[in-house]
């Protein structure tokens, strides 16, 4: 074993893994396991499981299948590369990393291209501030830029030239095979040679720069308006994916837990500048799972304020619907004064901006007027099919509280009583829900079980009865409480899947809620993950389907039971009696 790594192996000594982990994860001590709410991806029920007294200290969440080390916990969370990471870990223990010639290639692929977006960055930024680069500062402060935000920002300014980057990376002993890699040029072949040339050319540059302080990539605006592309942005490369990183979230402050989503670059820019630290945008993309999962960890309150025409209303929609399985408090700025941020802002000014976000509303109140904007609500039919519509399309998934609370909004709105809308709300959606009702025997579906790796047996059938009824039982223990639903524990019986069974079923017993992993302790590794993989299920039990699920169950038992009998052993009284005395 070399120096470097034994110091890793003491580094995962001396960093105790729950320490470490309780600083990003509330964790709850279960048996000899810690578990909490996974960081890598929105859940609401605990999947994250931290092995502490295992002879390698590891993690493993059962429901995104996320697992590693100490080390493997800092770069994912922290963002960080391997050796960052350990340099990181080695700060917070107080141990000198030992020099290393560590060289993984992703690694020191993304170093060299973080190292090379840095250079090119101060090209660009010094080019801004150049008699070439005048037209561009104009441009800035036309647009009402000050020269505080400008540097706040790094911008810079892309020369008119098909090489200027090029020529001056190669005076860094730089050559454009390099700059390739980081989609700072571009290649042609003709005549069968190879052409270099600019990304980026007589271009406003934006540095997109991540919560780690690294310039990852460039977004552009074109400054002439014969450009066919008003903006280009920096393509995939090993340091920069477009769909994971926000424009600005390493310049927002978060104290106070929030963000202002924005389309736009300048919109963001504008904010900062007007005293809105909190405002981040898209990398040229409309908004990801993986940007709400990211927005997720560093606020609670999230605000859209997109622009203000159709297309920004499709996108805050969109924008809704994506944060619906994510913990964020969704509001939305409603613009009056301006098309986008940017131009209401400048026109109104900061505290016409306060006083929007200050009114926002939520995004199920939200959701409710911009549909009524499509009907004549002192039409009696319009004014039904609105609410019809409402209750259809923004109602399902809300809670019962509120389900009561928004229905007292939409009774207001639409003069009809509270109590009307309410009952046809939950009757709506209870007719909406059983047409989506849950076959058990399609359950492996529904779990993700993987076809692949098990193929379908002749009991498969029942093993999918199983896992819908140890779902149901998990997701709606309040069915099985009042004797409706007759249980038996032998279905269970001979089973990997009895333990879990047994556990769920002397819980309800005991008239206790079912929790993640309260009685794991007795569960191996498999167990776990099956347990796991039915909370974390979409299943939503109805009490007609369960009897159905049951029923189904006994009678396969008993079909297993004939099967499996030696009928020329039994008298013929005990023959005769198999008849006797069936249950329907």
């Amino acid at each position: 074993m070399n120096e470097f790594s034994a110091f890793k192996e003491l580094l995962k000594e001396k960093c105790d893994i729950v320490q470490v982990i309780s600083s990003y994860v509330d964790l709850k001590k279960k048996g000899s396991e810690y578990v909490g709410l996974c960081p890598f991806h929105n859940e609401k029920t605990p999947s994250f499981t931290v092995y502490a007294n295992a002879d390698s200290p590891h993690y493993h969440c059962f429901g995104c299948n996320a697992s590693g080390d100490v080390i493997s916990f800092i770069e994912n969370t922290e963002h960080l590369d391997f050796i960052d990471a350990v340099k990181f870990l080695a700060d917070r223990c107080g141990l000198e990393v030992p020099a290393t010639n560590y060289n993984e290639k992703n690694y020191a692929n993304r170093k060299s291209i973080i190292e090379l977006n840095v250079e090119a960055a101060k090209f660009y930024h010094k080019m801004l501030f150049s008699p070439e680069g005048k037209s561009c500062l104009d441009y800035l402060r036309k647009r009402g830029l000050d020269l505080k935000t400008i540097k706040k920002f790094g911008l810079g300014y892309a020369p008119d030239s098909w090489d200027s980057l090029i020529k001056y990376m190669k005076n860094k002993n730089v050559y454009p095979s390099q700059l390739l890699v980081a989609d700072l040029v571009k290649k042609s072949n003709k005549n069968g040679k190879t052409h270099y040339y600019d990304s980026f050319r007589n271009r406003l540059i934006i540095p997109i720069i991540n919560v780690r302080k690294q310039v990852i990539a460039f977004g552009s605006r074109a400054l002439s308006p014969n450009d066919k592309a008003k903006y280009i942005n920096t393509a995939d490369t090993p340091s920069y994916k477009k769909s994971n990183e926000l424009f600005a979230l390493n310049l927002s402050n978060n104290k106070e837990r929030v963000l202002i989503l924005t389309e736009g670059y300048f919109d963001v820019m504008t904010m900062h500048q007007f005293g809105f630290p909190y405002a981040v945008a898209c990398c040229g993309t409309a908004l990801t799972k993986e940007q709400v999962s990211l927005m997720s960890r560093y606020c609670k309150e999230l605000y859209l304020c997109y622009d203000n025409d159709s297309a920004g209303k499709k996108a805050t929609m969109r924008a809704i619907e994506l944060c619906k399985n994510s913990d964020l408090k969704v509001r939305v700025i409603l613009l009056d004064g301006g098309k986008d941020p940017d131009e209401a802002i400048r026109k109104m000014g900061k505290e016409y901006f306060n006083k929007l976000i200050s009114t926002a509303p939520d995004a199920i109140t939200f959701l409710q007027d911009e549909i009524a904007k499509n009907y004549n609500l002192k039409l009696s039919d319009d004014k039904n099919e609105y609410i019809e519509k409402v209750i259809n399309e923004v109602y399902p998934g809300l809670s019962d509280i509120e389900l009561e609370i928004y229905s007292s909004k939409l009774a207001e709105k639409t003069g009809i009583n509270k109590s009307v809308i309410l009952n046809s709300a939950r009757r709506a959606l209870k007719k909406q829900y059983n047409k989506k009702r849950y076959n058990f025997n399609n359950t492996k579906q529904n779990l993700n079980f993987n076809s692949q790796n098990s193929r379908l047996k002749k009991d498969s059938p029942i093993k999918h009865g199983k896992f819908f009824l140890l779902a149901s039982m998990i997701k709606a223990p309040e069915l099985f409480e009042d004797g409706e639903i007759d249980l038996e524990e032998n279905l269970f019986e001979n089973d990997e899947l009895f333990d879990i069974f047994n556990g769920i079923f002397e819980m309800i017993k005991k008239g206790e809620k079912p929790e993640l992993l309260y009685f794991s302790e007795n569960l191996d590794e498999k167990q776990k993950q099956i347990l796991i993989k039915l909370i974390n299920s979409d299943i939503k039990p109805d009490v007609n389907d369960v009897i159905a699920a049951v029923k189904y169950l006994k009678d396969e038992l008993k079909i297993q039971n004939i099967e499996n009998k030696d009928f020329s052993k039994l008298s013929d009284e005990d023959y005769l009696n198999l008849f006797e005395n069936q249950e329907d």
